[in-house]
C-alpha cells in the first residue's frame, strides 16, 4: 500500500520522518482525521493554494527575550512585507495579519519537533468560523507561519 493510502495515524505512526505516534496530535485533530489517508489530511489541513500565502518568514533574537520578525505575504493581488519585535512567532504571524485585514485568533497551539523538523498545529476561529491546521518547517517560525496562514485560508472557504 502506498503512503498515500495509509491512514494519516498509520502514516505517523511509521513514518521515521514524522511524529511517531497518532497520541501526539491534538485531541480535536486527532479525532477528526480519523480514518483520512495522509495526503487526505494534508491536502485539509495544510492547504498550499488560497488567498493568503506565505512568501517568507524570518527571525532575529533582540533580547530580553523579544524577536523581530519579518516576513512577506500575499493577499489576494497585494503582497505585503512587515516586520514587528514582539515574543513569539505566533503573535508576530497574527499581528501581520491582522494589519492586512485577516482577524485569526488562535484556541489551540501544539508544536512539535520531528526528524525533518517541526510541525505546529493550530485551531483558529475567524467570526464564528474555527477550523483545525497543519504547518511544517525547519524552525519554529516557519511551521508557526505557515500553520496560521492555513487557518487563515481554511476559514476563508467555510
Amino acid at each position: 500500500m502506498s503512503t498515500s493510502a495509509h491512514s494519516f495515524t498509520e502514516h505517523f505512526s511509521h513514518s521515521s520522518a514524522a511524529i511517531h505516534a497518532s497520541s501526539a496530535l491534538p485531541h480535536g485533530l486527532r479525532a477528526e482525521a480519523d480514518g483520512m489517508s495522509f495526503a487526505e489530511f494534508v491536502h485539509t489541513y495544510s492547504p498550499t493554494s488560497g488567498p493568503i500565502r506565505l512568501g517568507s518568514a524570518e527571525c532575529e533574537p533582540k533580547g530580553a527575550g523579544r524577536f523581530e520578525f519579518t516576513a512577506t505575504l500575499a493577499i489576494g493581488d497585494t503582497i505585503r512585507s512587515s516586520s514587528v519585535v514582539c515574543h513569539g512567532p505566533a503573535e508576530a504571524i497574527t499581528s501581520m495579519l491582522y494589519d492586512a485585514g485577516v482577524n485569526l485568533e488562535i484556541l489551540s497551539f501544539h508544536q512539535q519537533i520531528t526528524e525533518t523538523g517541526y510541525v505546529t498545529y493550530i485551531r483558529g476561529q475567524q467570526d464564528h468560523r474555527t477550523a483545525w491546521a497543519m504547518g511544517t518547517g525547519s524552525d519554529p517560525t516557519e511551521s508557526t507561519a505557515k500553520a496560521l496562514v492555513a487557518a487563515a485560508n481554511r476559514m476563508q472557504d467555510q
